[in-house]
């Protein structure tokens, strides 16, 4: 890092391989070591100058003590070429890029493999520590830079992969990272140098196309220059602007629009009605509604020799306003399967966004029908959960990753058929399709180019996103400006005929939710738990966090309260428990219970009445009784006026992993016992299940399990619990579960 010494690495193909190290001072050569049985590719003095790596074809890593020319160790893992080697800024771990695909870390000191990073799909070429140490860039041929972060231990588990960018129509050469960690500076075989800011690994700017490949980069020590050396054998100097100049801020697109309190609004049934009037498939001829309103229509054939029949139907907006556009059709019996279209004053597609591919993949092994939830795609390992997915004109939403390469990827919602996201409309995908993760952007919004295509979503929907409607059609729709707009409204298929008739409606968006309780008269088993659900149905763009309080258990039974419905989920899961003493529910007291929903709405609070569990009652010992606990922490004792203990609490950072151990008594039940643990935060889940997921084998009676946070999960404190999967099921006490940094106090 001084500067003082200059070395290099080459060697004989299938001979030896030699790197050789000189005094930067006076040219003299200071070392000569030789020992790999091939050519060398990577070469990396430690940060103390003491040691040196050198990283061979012959696919080994040796360390050489500089002072002595002697090798002190060889780092055998890897079944391909070392490619480039880096020692982390403390000199403890060593990194390694290869041709088997890996990244590889490992204990400089006692020579042990701590990690392998397995995401990359094709040969890596380079990689490069942050100057802090507590993140790792790699790239290669399969045109991603990946960054990974890591702890200070870099143990396997403990480095989770943060970020993953296209960055190349090519294979990636060199990387660079700069001594502010402000930078980072990629080169390809596309003859491109492209500058990132590093911290979420955005594009700030791209130099001009190069002579030849830029084999060779590096910033200066000060950050304000970046050095290009090209297999041409020129070189060449160009500044680098500080973080922040030059940069364009890149504003991602909100998924739902900004709430609006509209106020009160009237009936559907109750707005008013107008009827087409035909000839109206051209602009100027437009049916006029109102808004809000409702148009009746027919899509059928008029004129001779006509093909096929839309409707249009024109009315103003001002810009901002919000209105919810969608069909009665196919659930009143008609045969039309609507398609809605907003059109500009002159008939032009309104275009609604940009989605910006960052990453490509491909459906494999089978395709995906316009329903199901889960797909497998390709290079899995880098999609981040609540990331889009493009897949020929639908956008879904990563909800849960793959745990295996034998296992799919689901998206949104937690459970049925999938959700559409702005409003694009499910397909059916085969084999081999392409697919992107995507990311949204304002229509206007200058996107500089990274080797991905950039689609345009305008403002139409086939069939419902959401799913509410069967095959009738619905949008949001958001006024770019103040002016004219034209609703076209036309069967999917081309078809019509003299009984496609439909309704058409143009309303503001009612922003409300509605939660469902789906346990009714339960029986709970005295000394164990029964698992309940809240369920909401949000209306229009309502996606914000509901609250459910619940009050009124009888003596003796314990209710996990208050419950959080997530923002953008639609349910939460909770536990009713009964002490093993617990007195028979009274008359009086078996049903009264209460739950309350609250949440809050364009900025208003609003509250609505869930209902209760109607009458609850006390049910026999089950021969399997659940516990959570803490792992290694003696078992809390009952609370005097409750007579349940305190519920045990974990803390668990954003990436970080915790355990705890599931314990069950037995009473004549000895076969193995499966676990769900719901209740979860979104993002957080229970690690290392295996092929048999979380399960209690046979006369067993405990189990630790490993929960892991995404990195981006928000700060929050949320109960959960365990539920066995025999004899009815019998859930947990709950467990309490804070999501913290790491360094909050």
């Amino acid at each position: 890092d001084d500067g003082q010494y200059l070395v290099a690495a080459a060697g004989e193909p299938g001979l030896f391989g030699e790197a050789r190290l000189w005094k930067v001072a006076d040219g003299s050569l200071v070392k000569v070591f030789q020992g790999h049985k091939d050519s060398l590719y990577a070469v990396r003095l430690s940060p103390n100058g003491d040691l040196l790596a050198t990283g061979s074809y012959d696919s080994s890593i040796k360390l050489w003590n500089v002072a002595s020319g002697n090798e002190t160790k060889s780092l055998d893992g890897h079944n391909g070429a070392v490619f480039e080697l880096a020692f982390r800024k403390d000199g403890k771990v060593l990194a390694s890029a290869s041709g088997d695909r890996t990244v590889k870390l490992w204990d400089v000191a006692g020579g042990q493999r701590l990690d392998t990073l397995k995401e990359s799909q094709k040969e890596l070429y380079t990689l490069v520590f942050s100057p802090d140490g507590t993140r790792l860039a790699a790239a290669g041929v399969d045109n991603r830079i990946r960054v990974w972060q890591i702890s200070e231990a870099a143990k396997e588990g403990t480095n989770p992969l943060l970020l993953s960018k296209f960055a190349h129509e090519t294979p990636v050469l060199r990387l660079a990272w700069s001594a502010d960690g402000k930078t980072v500076v990629s080169t390809g075989e596309d003859r491109l140098v492209k500058v990132w800011n590093a911290e979420k690994m955005t594009i700030r700017s791209q130099l001009e196309k190069q002579t030849d490949w830029a084999s060779g980069v590096a910033i200066l020590p000060a950050s304000t220059g970046i050095v290009v050396g090209r297999v041409d054998g020129s070189v060449s100097s160009y500044p680098l602007a500080a973080s922040g100049e030059s940069e364009r801020p890149l504003a991602p697109l909100a998924e739902v629009p900004t709430e609006v309190d509209y106020g009160p609004q009237p009936p559907v049934d109750q707005l008013p009605l107008i009827t087409e009037s035909e000839p109206n498939d051209e602009p100027p001829a437009a049916t006029q509604i109102s808004a809000p309103g409702r148009a009746s229509g027919l899509i059928h054939v008029t004129q001779p020799g006509q093909m096929y029949d839309e409707d249009l139907f024109r009315f103003e907006a001002k810009a901002g306003d919000q209105w919810i556009i969608e069909t009665n059709a196919a659930k009143s019996g008609s045969p039309l399967d609507t398609k809605i279209d907003v059109l500009d004053g002159a008939g032009n597609p309104v275009p609604r966004l940009l989605l910006r591919a960052v990453r490509d993949s491909v459906i494999e092994f089978r395709g995906m029908n316009s329903e199901q939830r889960g797909v497998r795609l390709s290079n899995y390992e880098e999609m981040l959960l609540n990331e889009y997915v493009y897949l020929s004109g639908e956008v879904i939403k990563h909800y849960q990753q793959r745990r295996g390469p034998d296992a799919e990827s689901n998206f949104y919602p937690e459970n049925g058929n999938r959700w559409l996201y702005f409003d694009t409309t499910s397909r059916a995908h085969a084999l081999g399709e392409p697919a992107y993760v995507v990311v949204p952007y304002a229509i206007g919004t200058e996107l500089p180019n990274n080797g991905l295509p950039v689609f345009t979503v305008n403002y139409e929907n086939d069939d419902d996103s959401r799913r509410q409607l069967g095959k009738d059609s619905r949008l949001t729709f958001v006024a770019p400006t103040d002016g004219t707009y034209l609703v076209r409204v036309s069967d999917v298929r081309g078809f019509s005929g003299d009984n496609f008739k439909y309704e058409l409606v143009v309303r503001r968006p009612v922003l409300d939710y509605k939660v469902t309780l789906n346990l009714k008269d339960p029986a709970i088993p005295a000394g164990s738990g029964k698992q309940f659900t809240v369920k909401a149905e949000r209306g229009d763009n309502y996606s914000g966090p509901i609250r459910v309080e619940i009050s009124g258990l009888p003596p003796g039974f314990q209710v996990t309260t208050p419950l959080v419905i997530q923002e953008g989920l639609t349910e939460a899961h909770g536990v009713i428990s009964a002490l093993a003493d617990a007195p028979a529910p009274t008359a009086e007291n078996m049903a009264t219970t209460k739950l309350t929903a609250t949440a809050t709405v364009a900025g208003k609070e609003v509250t609505h009445e869930v209902g209760s569990f109607g009458t609850i009652k006390l049910g026999d010992k089950p021969k399997v009784i659940v516990h959570l606990e803490l792992v290694n922490q003696p078992v809390a004792t009952g609370n005097m006026q409750t007579g349940f203990p305190q519920p045990p609490e974990l803390t668990i950072a954003p990436g970080g992993s915790v355990t705890a151990k599931l314990r069950v008594e037995r009473s004549g039940f000895d076969d193995r016992i499966p676990f769900e643990v719901p209740n979860l935060p979104h993002g957080i889940i229970v690690d290392d299940i295996g092929l048999s997921g979380v399960l209690v084998r046979e006369k067993e009676t405990e189990r630790t399990i490993f929960l892991r946070a995404e990195p981006w999960v928000p700060e929050q404190t949320r109960v959960f619990f365990a539920v066995g999967q025999v004899e009815g099921n019998q859930v947990s006490c709950p467990m309490v579960l804070h999501v913290r940094q790491s360094d909050h106090p």
